[in-house]
């Protein structure tokens, strides 16, 4: 026959077990409080990404660090009045500010007169002989035309 007593304390110390493991899964749980105090209640959300960027956006701009694109500069005829030359192709291009424009040659002077507009960076030649031609300003001191690269000096 089985021992009694034996099987008496094994029950006790099935149910005071049972009776501990209960009261410490009960201190586990979350705290009755008010919810107003918690930061992160369990049911909120993590925003999404499209969200987080939203509200990245408000944000105000950031300092630009110098390797941006520069901004689209709108020169005027005054500004891009000068002379300017190819070197290797022996081209001058003599801009004057009242608009008009003196083209000299491999060593021929005067070889051909017009006009010229700028608007923003599109810059064109509108020749007396009735050729034209289109370009764009790279810069201040940088027209090109076609092929052709003229700096400004």
């Amino acid at each position: 026959m089985a021992n009694p007593v034996r099987h008496r304390s094994g029950a006790r110390l099935i149910a005071v077990g049972s009776i501990g493991v209960a009261l410490a899964l009960a201190g586990c749980g979350q705290r009755d409080a008010d919810p107003s105090d918690d930061p992160a209640p369990a049911t909120q959300q993590r925003p999404s990404e499209t969200e987080t960027s939203k509200s990245a956006s408000t944000e105000p701009p950031k300092k630009t660090t110098g390797t941006e694109p520069p901004q689209d500069k709108a020169y005027t005829v005054a500004s891009v009045a000068g002379t300017w030359h190819n070197d290797d192709l022996q081209w001058v291009l003599h801009l004057r500010p009242s608009g008009a424009f003196v083209e000299d040659f491999n060593g021929v002077k005067k070889l051909r007169t017009g006009t010229f507009s700028v608007d923003g960076r599109t810059f064109g030649l509108e020749g007396g002989d009735g050729e034209t031609m289109t370009g764009k300003l790279r810069n201040a001191r940088t027209l090109v035309l076609g092929d052709l690269v003229l700096k400004k000096r």
